[in-house]
């Protein structure tokens, strides 16, 4: 697919402006908009948010990745770390390919699959000034959360292609 500058998180949202909670384990247990401040969840308030923080973002579509198929693989820098969360920010208003998300864990020597969320029906398509973005997290299992993976992978399913992303999330600590 197409290869674009990553926008991270704390760039997007600086804790000097937004509070340095947007992204708290429990946050991402309980709130369906964990990670998007009050007043930035709506898809044009997401996307002028982040065109303001880079110049590489200016227009609606470059502020997202679309799929190009049914996997994204993340590897984590250094020698890998600790999860307690894994989770994404996507558009619910866009087609939703794919109803499911598993994720699942690398640590070099094996695969560990940490569970799905489901990725409700009820908001597909809608108008992105009204609407707003979803935002989903598993809770990585406690018998996998001292575990160090090297590599994380969300997976859409067959027919993800186009499912449209704004984040990954990864929380935990870097080893």
């Amino acid at each position: 697919g197409d290869q674009k500058p990553l926008l991270q998180h704390d760039v997007a949202f600086p804790a000097e402006e937004f509070g340095d909670d947007l992204l708290t384990l429990d946050a991402a247990q309980t709130d369906r908009f964990a990670g998007i401040p009050e007043g930035k969840r709506t898809g044009y308030q997401l996307v002028e948010q982040l065109q303001s923080k880079s110049e590489a973002w200016v227009g609606d579509c470059p502020t997202s990745t679309f799929l190009d198929s049914g996997k994204i693989c993340v590897v984590l820098p250094g020698d890998g770390a600790k999860l307690k969360a894994i989770g994404f920010t996507y558009s619910p208003w866009d087609r939703n390919y794919g109803h499911e998300c598993g994720f699942s864990g690398h640590t070099g020597d094996e695969s560990v699959v940490l569970g799905s969320v489901d990725i409700p029906r009820h908001m597909e398509r809608g108008d992105p000034s009204t609407e707003k973005v979803g935002t989903l997290f598993l809770t990585v299992p406690s018998e996998h959360q001292e575990t160090i993976f090297k590599t994380i992978e969300w997976s859409f399913g067959n027919s993800a292609s186009g499912r449209r992303l704004y984040f990954l999330y990864a929380l935990g600590a870097l080893v």
